[in-house]
């Protein structure tokens, strides 16, 4: 052991940190027993008894290859081994100091240990600084300088090809290569820790063995490129393995394409082979980043996070790309393979050839017999530059296929311009064991009959006068939604059966909307009518692929090759009987691409994807409008809509940095929707900013039935928040809370205050409660009032002590008319129990301290109606009415428009700004005001400005102030710019009733229609 190096002494529970173990081998020979590392994290330390947590591991080069040689103690060299381990700290780790036991012992038997030794600690505190925030010390300039000269001049000897905007290296002694965009001067190299172009992975039964390609046998120049080979010998295989690699321009010259081949005679089976090794690396220094593809996209910097490999599966990957930046300088990487998964490389490793501290780098692994890479610099040096150079080779391999395309051959399409979705579930049914399900009895709800969603339908377009909107219906058929398919007619008789869904269609079709009914093709049940064990996906041991457990139950995979076929016998029957213009196919682009070993539909990678366009093509030719669930590039031709990709934005993971890669590359081509379960509600003003920003039209939650007519009105129009809290010790305090009344309130309320820990087993981590009337019946509460609802002095008995600390949550009940009580609803951003976060109550000793929440903007905002057009309306009509006065024009303006910029404005990322032309969109989702051009904007906040269409949500605009914020838009009728055109339409939603024009101000209460040659608005 040379020791043991920790990049921080303390961590919190629930964190992670980096272990660096450093071994030599001063022997005399190498561990042929492939020794792993252990590292244990003991309170006592060396005993193996008390081990908290451990992070075992196989080292990166195995021990059978360290070489015995002289101990370098203190600077990574040949003969230092020992990979930075990446260590998680369990949530419920006690805080204290763990002792740290390593060595090396062999998994076979694990008794015998060649090293046993403790050395050093780590503390796990509270106190401990998040490990988010630590960065290694910075790379001096001059050493960053030396560092990318050694870079140019890696490969002195290398044989060269050369085009007019770049030149290829390739070193036939190492297999390493250089590859210099001449534009830029800038220089992108293979693996900068290895001197190979790569490695082949093998398998026989449980041994693996790695091959190197770590030099060329042969380099020759063939017609315009060069091709390496290379014998690959397996130690005691009859025949060896043949490697090729074959360089030549791409066949617009701008770049170089890679072409890779692996003859394998052996019985070895080949895992996985990499096309590119750890190449194009970047660094925190170069301001560098990588792209992966996923969805719509993710931004992989290098200044921050620990060291991390992440295999981004064909599967997750909407495009067959990725890309890498440093300096400004772009390079764009893109294959045409299913069989192709992309690996990410975050490390903190030290190479003479990285100038700087964090890097990130790309390999691409393979499982078929060859595969074919195209590298090329990108005009522009960031990732919009990226996308738009993949844009240009989506056309050229026939993907993308844009809106005006797919207009003129289903001018259908114009429905849904601007058209947000309502998503309905007619029927459900539960069989017992289903997760929704631990009875012994089905369970059958109706949540919505296709009378119910026709009344919606003529509701939206003569209450809220909403012009155009797509009505997906799922559950209409036979048994209900994820049921007994692929068997789907009749409709079933609980929603209405056939004839009130052909009434349906015709209604829909008479609000100028469009109907999409929802299907599955991937799932089949045994109690399907159509059950046939022969059907169903076979995996490569001969077994059934599984679905999902849904309410109909355990569905098994049924084969693409097979799914064809009920396409074929269902759709002609299901648009003759229902005239329905769209379908929504629910799976098809989730799941992976697969193999089956049935004998009688064998089926590969390939032939899955040509299958399901070969479904897609089926459904429409009786539905010229195709939904689909998923995001594949390869899928854009037939779809209208994705429904998926969006949530990857609106679920604001913090691990992520999102980015608008596949609208960028895509969205001229088919909308984006958020998944079916991820809706926007009442609380959801962050995700409308998600839409607004890029454009993308909403899809609403709503309650069942005629939901307008049902809507509760169990509504309690006030804000709550701490306004005394004191500890008094032994356990006592007291809390006093106040309540900004915004309406009136017709309900004499019940308030209970919830104290919950997350580890508690009662409902909702509920661990104590204070219940209480307040001492002025809710229902004498006046709007603009703040009441005081009296201070508690309450108790936390000794037995609930245990660590804290404890979420402080209020909500309100209300009785109900017949019995019983119901939650209230109030004006505060809630949990799903409809209780508002007042603060964490912590224990310092033997006092008490309440934290109060982070302040969190007005999560509600787009519900108000304050002096705007839906100031009569309930909550979710007013949430609908606002979103879609905002989204459905601009949407409109900019249907089949490429998005042409994206740019964050604030380092947190909370500012974003996007353009479509010379459409500007911006965004702010922080708690910071943001002004833009003279518009002030709060927390969640926007500005949409082109010469037809101005939007905004902003405290100031125009020169006119609107304290706690306006919602308004400015839409010319004619076409021409606004301060040109005759007629404006202007929308009031919320606030201050006054907004600006281009020559005066005009007052506007609901909406007003305005001749701009006339003195008033009419």
């Amino acid at each position: 052991m040379l020791g043991v190096g920790l990049n921080q002494d303390s961590v919190r529970p629930g964190d992670s940190f980096l272990i660096h173990p450093r071994f030599a081998n001063g022997g005399t020979r190498v561990d042929s027993a492939h020794s792993s590392v252990f590292v244990h994290f003991e309170t006592s330390g060396g005993d193996c008894e008390t081990i908290a947590f451990q992070a075992d591991h196989d080292p990166e080069t195995p021990t059978a290859r360290w070489l015995p040689g002289d101990q370098v103690v203190d600077v990574v060299g040949n003969h230092e081994f020992g990979t930075p381990q990446v260590v998680y700290v369990p949530a419920t780790c006690k805080p204290g100091l763990y002792h740290i036991h390593l060595g090396l012992f062999h998994r076979d038997n694990p008794g015998q240990r060649h090293l046993d030794e403790v050395l050093g600690s780590i503390s796990v505190s509270w106190d401990a600084p998040p490990t988010s925030e630590w960065d290694p010390e910075p790379m001096e300039e001059e050493e960053g300088w030396r560092r990318k000269r050694a870079l140019a001049e890696r490969y002195p000897n290398a044989v060269k090809l050369e085009g007019p905007s770049w030149i290829f290296a390739l070193d036939q002694q190492s297999g390493g290569f250089l590859f210099t965009d001449r534009n830029s001067g800038a220089h992108w190299s293979s693996n900068p820790f290895a001197d190979r172009w790569g490695l082949v992975r093998l398998a026989r039964g449980a041994e693996v063995v790695d091959l190197e390609v770590d030099g060329f046998d042969s380099i020759g120049h063939v017609a315009q490129g060069l091709v390496g080979k290379r014998v690959l010998t397996i130690p005691g295989a009859e025949h060896p393995l043949h490697f090729t690699l074959t360089i030549s321009p791409t066949e617009d010259g701008n770049g170089i394409r890679i072409e890779s081949s692996l003859d394998n005679p052996t019985d070895w089976q080949v895992q996985h082979w990499t096309g590119l090794d750890r190449a194009f690396t970047v660094s925190d220094a170069e301001h560098g980043y990588a792209l992966a593809p996923r969805w719509l996209g993710e931004l992989l910097p290098t200044d921050r996070g620990l060291p991390v490999g992440r295999l981004w599966g064909a599967n997750e990957l909407a495009m067959e790309m990725t890309g890498v930046v440093k300096d400004g300088q772009a390079l764009l990487i893109s294959w045409d393979a299913p069989e192709v998964s992309l690996v990410t490389h975050l490390s903190l490793r030290d190479s003479p050839f990285i100038p700087g501290r964090r890097s990130q780098s790309i390999s691409l692994w393979t499982t078929g017999p060859g595969q074919a890479v195209e590298v090329r610099p990108a005009a522009r040096g960031d990732y919009v530059g990226v996308a738009q150079a993949y844009r240009e080779l989506a056309r050229a391999r026939g993907y993308h296929h844009s809106w005006a395309e797919k207009r003129a051959a289903a001018p259908q399409l114009e429905l849904l311009e601007g058209a947000p979705q309502f998503r309905f579930t007619a029927l459900h049914n539960r069989l017992p064991g289903t997760p929704d399900n631990a009875g012994a009895e089905p369970l059958e709800h109706l949540a919505h009959s296709f009378r119910d969603i026709a009344r919606c339908a003529e509701h939206w377009r003569r209450t809220l006068g909403i012009e155009r909107a797509q009505i997906v219906v799922a559950g209409w058929n036979r048994a209900g939604y994820d049921n007994q398919h692929p068997d789907i007619l009749p409709a079933n008789d609980e929603a209405g059966g056939n004839a009130e869904l052909k009434q349906l269609a015709e209604t829909v079709a008479a609000m100028g909307y469009a109907l999409f009914l929802h299907d599955n093709y991937q799932d089949i049940y045994q109690a399907s009518p159509s059950w046939d064990a022969g059907l169903v996906n076979l995996d490569e041991n001969g077994a059934p692929r599984l679905g999902g457990l849904w309410g109909g139950g355990q569905a098994q995979r049924l084969c693409t090759l097979r799914q064809v076929d009920f396409a074929r016998r269902n759709l002609p029957e299901v648009a003759r009987a229902f005239g329905a213009p769209g379908y929504f196919l629910d799976t098809t682009l989730t799941t992976r691409l697969e193999t089956c070993s049935s004998t009688d539909h064998p089926m590969g990678v390939r032939e899955d994807r040509a299958a399901r366009l070969e479904l897609f093509n089926t459904a429409r030719a009786h539905f010229p409008l195709l939904g689909l669930e998923g995001v594949r590039e390869w899928a854009v031709p037939s779809a209208v809509f994705f429904e998926g990709a969006l949530s990857q934005k609106t679920v604001h993971n913090p691990n992520w940095i999102v980015i608008p890669l596949f609208p960028l590359v895509y969205g001229d081509c088919l909308d984006l929707f958020p998944i079916q379960s991820d809706l926007i509600g009442l609380d959801d003003a962050a995700k409308i900013l998600d839409h607004i920003s890029y454009a993308q039209l909403p899809s609403f939650s709503f309650g069942e039935g005629a939901y307008f007519e049902r809507e509760s009105r169990a509504h309690m129009a006030a804000r709550p928040h701490v306004s005394r809290f004191d500890s008094h010790g032994n356990g006592e305090f007291t809390l006093e809370l106040a309540w900004e009344v915004t309406a009136q309130i017709e309900q004499d309320a019940e308030i209970f205050v919830h104290f919950t820990h997350p580890r508690s087993p009662r409902a909702e981590g509920l661990v104590f409660q204070d219940d209480f009337l307040p001492p002025m019946p809710s229902s004498t509460w006046r709007p603009g009032a703040t009441v005081l609802t009296g201070t508690r002095r309450l108790r936390l008995v000794p037995g609930l002590w245990r660590e804290g600390p404890w979420e402080v949550r209020v909500g309100c009940l209300a009785p109900v008319p017949g019995g019983g009580e119901q939650r209230l609803t109030l004006d505060s951003p809630a949990d799903a129990g409809q209780r508002i976060l007042l603060g964490t109550l912590h224990r310092d000793g033997g006092q008490l301290r309440l934290e109060l929440p982070p302040a969190a903007g007005d999560r509600r905002v787009f519900t108000r109606a304050d002096g705007g057009w839906a100031a009569e309306l309930k909550p979710t009509d007013r949430l609908i009415k606002n979103v879609v006065e905002v989204l459905t024009p601009l949407k409109r303006l900019v249907v089949g428009k490429p998005m042409t910029e994206h740019r964050f404005l604030t380092a947190d990322r909370t500012v974003e700004r996007t353009h479509f032309g010379p459409l500007a969109i911006t965004v702010n989702r922080g708690e910071n005001p943001f002004e833009v051009g003279g518009t002030s904007l709060p927390q969640f906040g926007f500005l949409v400005t082109s010469p037809t269409f101005v939007a905004f949500h902003a405290t100031s605009f125009g020169g006119l102030d609107y304290p706690g914020g306006a919602l308004f838009t400015l839409r010319s009728l004619d076409e021409k710019p606004l301060a040109e055109s005759a007629t404006l339409r202007v929308y009031h939603g919320f606030g201050d009733d006054q907004v600006r024009l281009a020559d005066r101000v005009v007052t506007v209460e609901r909406e007003a229609v305005i001749n701009q040659n006339a003195a008033t608005p009419r």
